[in-house]
């Protein structure tokens, strides 16, 4: 599917099979002529979603009718993954009003995948404004020579510990307290790893938490970023330590778990404790100064 050559695309939804509709919605070479088309042919969410991936769709007029239709199918999705890919996608600027994102995010209270679609097309600026950290403008001068040098430890600490990262950070700690469904998870653990993604080691995933801690510490250690700046400011270990391991802290560490397991809910959550301990642990280090 979306393999098909662009020359092609216009043949195809002459067949009118749903097969050959999906293959132009998911085309690189989709234009918003052939979207238009393929959504007068099959008017599915579904294939909303798809095009929706597309920029020449979303900036055209196409975009909005298709956010609508997708907005006014919501309420019926019970899949989270789709409730949280529908999110993402209507939240590309200028697809919905103001008034309908408030309304998406208040349904956040109740569903956790709403919030979660919210975490991945608005990672930095949520509606639920958070104060910034109580030290932040005293960390602010510490850390303006490093800043100054485009340092990239010590400008992500910064973002982290401003309103706006605070408020990512404690949405997250809030929906990991209530996650009931495996995709839930998976789609909550990326982000929040993707936040931390410039501290990344490249290299395979690690599954095991007490690795990824290990290797954490480590990086303090041995990465000169991390050395220089906490040479200046050694009160600060616990929140650099806390962003290298939630860098590293994506769906792998849950993968062996939900590879011998389907349970959902409390169970789920019991089964996959230790990660989320240790998850909540450092977004506690964050925030710490949040919290008194």
């Amino acid at each position: 599917m979306g393999q098909a050559r662009d020359a092609n695309l216009a043949t195809l939804l002459m067949l009118g099979e749903p097969e050959a509709i999906a293959a132009v919605v998911c085309a690189p070479g989709l234009t918003e002529e052939l979207a238009r088309r393929a959504w007068w042919v099959d008017p599915c969410s579904e294939n909303a979603r798809r095009m929706l991936e597309r920029e020449v769709v979303v900036q055209g007029e196409m975009g909005r009718a298709l956010a609508d239709h997708l907005i006014e199918h919501l309420p019926f999705e019970t899949e989270p993954h789709v409730i949280i890919d529908t999110v993402r996608l209507v939240l590309q600027p200028g697809l919905i009003g103001a008034e309908v994102r408030q309304r998406l995010w208040e349904k956040g209270a109740a569903q956790s995948a709403y919030r979660i679609g919210f975490l991945q097309a608005e990672p930095h600026s949520l509606p639920q404004p958070v104060p910034a950290r109580a030290d932040l403008e005293s960390l602010r001068a510490a850390l303006a020579s490093f800043t100054a040098g485009q340092h990239t430890l010590a400008a992500l600490l910064l973002r982290t510990l401003d309103g706006p990262g605070q408020a990512f950070i404690a949405t997250c700690e809030q929906l990991l307290n209530k996650l009931s469904s495996q995709d839930s998870v998976v789609a909550l653990l990326n982000v929040l790893s993707r936040y931390f993604a410039a501290l990344r080691k490249p290299g395979e995933p690690i599954q095991d938490v007490a690795t990824i801690l290990d290797e954490a510490a480590n990086a303090l250690d041995a990465e000169p970023v991390a050395r220089e700046l906490l040479a200046a400011l050694p009160e600060l270990r616990p929140e650099l330590l806390a962003m290298y391991t939630l860098a590293h802290m994506g769906e792998a560490v849950v993968t062996p778990v939900f590879a011998r397991s389907s349970a959902s809910g409390s169970l789920m959550r019991r089964k996959i404790e230790p990660v989320i301990r240790t998850v909540l642990a450092q977004i506690a280090a964050l925030r710490r100064s949040a919290h008194g």
